[in-house]
């Protein structure tokens, strides 16, 4: 019988070991809506701020953010600092549609989402309370599933970076770009949704050169505005090399570069056309799709190319947009083979470079977010260890309380069992 209850108290010991709460830090699935307070582990128990579902999370591993309710994305949105795992968004999971049981919406009131690791959105309805939604990705891979559902409140036109849900690859003055040049590559992935503007590499970061690859796919069903393959609102740099592959349904309005700065330059672009409804392209000028005068031409060092399947011959815009392009090839021919570019020379950056304020003048110092032109209030940047309530960021406490329960319980066993075979 002792040696009985000996064998209990261990199996009992070692049974409370293996059920000690996980720590935060340690979780790949988070439950968030508005006014939850919790730790995030179920919809009952729900965190409240997306700083909190960060938090709770194992950034070093592929995650799951689930918006099991209405969430009010208000503030810009800043984790600061980058992770090697992934982030997906969702309010569809584990066979509970969270959109249809509980409204679930990921509800965005004009401000930034700032990436730092690979981030996904799926299975999930977005809705703009204003007209514009920004995503930030610094050169981290973002994605649009095609499970993505856009709503719109106010009536953003799409086509305009600060009228849209837009997305930019690269940087944005006052949030990214960490040097004056950057060779990171750029990863833009959209299946879903409407009304959306892609800025393929920096925005307002004037000397701002990108010499990394661009790759901006758009399927499914996505509807874009445009895709402004350079970068936005700034002068006077030199971009990598941009391939665009539009497919399936998808429909992209426009493609253009931005010319209304001077001096912005791309070293090759590819437009593989391999499904879908593209409106209009120019290489140039943005200006020239609305028949304006164009001053500030873009100018592209290798031969620009499109690429086009068969059935793509029957699209009434086939021979407008592909005109464009110096040269064009039927996908799987014979010619179709890949390109060789000639890597330009970068572009030389004086030491006394200037970076321009609002009105045009030089300053001594950069502007944080100086682009008060896109109709923005202020908001505050969250830091990633703020908010109230739902999972603590100090993740080293939660793990060292962890530890000193177990050797609790440990020791408290070991002394029963003693006793107990003593007694024996």
């Amino acid at each position: 019988m002792k040696k009985a209850v000996a064998v209990f108290l261990c199996l009992l010991f070692v049974f409370a070991i293996i059920h000690l709460p996980v720590s935060a830090g340690n979780k790949t699935v988070v439950f968030l809506k508005n006014g939850g307070k919790g730790d995030g582990s179920s919809p009952a128990k729900a965190v409240g701020t997306i700083t909190n579902a960060f938090d709770a999370l194992d950034l070093s591993k592929d995650c799951v953010i689930v918006i099991c309710g209405v969430f009010d994305h208000d503030v810009t949105f800043d984790y600061g600092k980058d992770y090697s795992g992934s982030v997906k968004i969702t309010s569809n999971f584990a066979g509970v549609d969270y959109g249809a049981t509980a409204g679930a919406e990921y509800r965005a009131l004009g401000c930034r989402f700032v990436l730092h690791g690979k981030t996904e959105f799926d299975d999930i309805t977005i809705r703009l309370k204003e007209n514009y939604f920004f995503f930030i990705a610094n050169c981290h891979p973002i994605i649009f599933g095609d499970g993505v559902k856009t709503v719109f409140d106010a009536k953003p036109s799409g086509m305009d970076f600060a009228s849209a849900l837009s997305i930019l690859g690269g940087y944005q003055n006052g949030v990214g770009m960490p040097d004056m040049a950057s060779h990171r590559d750029i990863n833009v992935t959209v299946l879903g949704g409407e009304k959306i503007f892609i800025g393929v590499f920096n925005r307002s970061v004037p000397y701002g050169n990108h010499y990394g690859n661009a790759n901006i796919t758009v399927g499914g069903k996505a509807k874009v505005g445009a895709i402004c393959f350079t970068s936005v609102d700034a002068e006077n740099l030199l971009c990598g090399n941009v391939r665009i592959t539009v497919k399936d349904n998808a429909v992209v309005n426009y493609i253009f570069a931005d010319g209304y700065y001077e001096n912005v330059d791309v070293n090759s672009i590819v437009v593989n056309w391999e499904g879908g409804k593209i409106g209009a392209v120019s290489l140039s000028d943005a200006r020239a799709i609305a028949n304006k005068p164009e001053t500030n031409n873009t100018e592209i060092y290798n031969p620009s190319l499109i690429r086009y399947s068969s059935k793509i011959m029957t699209q009434p815009t086939y021979k407008s947009v592909s005109s464009v392009f110096d040269t064009k090839v039927r996908i799987g021919t014979p010619s179709d083979t890949e390109p060789s570019f000639v890597t330009d020379a970068p572009i030389v950056i004086p030491e006394d470079s200037f970076v321009f304020d609002t009105d045009g003048e030089s300053v001594d110092e950069v502007t944080v977010d100086s682009d008060l032109n896109d109709s923005e209030s202020a908001h505050v940047t969250v830091d990633h260890t703020s908010g109230s309530g739902g999972a603590s960021a100090d993740n080293g406490t939660s793990v060292t309380i962890a530890v000193l329960i177990c050797a609790a319980i440990i020791t408290v066993g070991a002394v029963i069992i003693v006793l107990v075979l003593k007694k024996k």
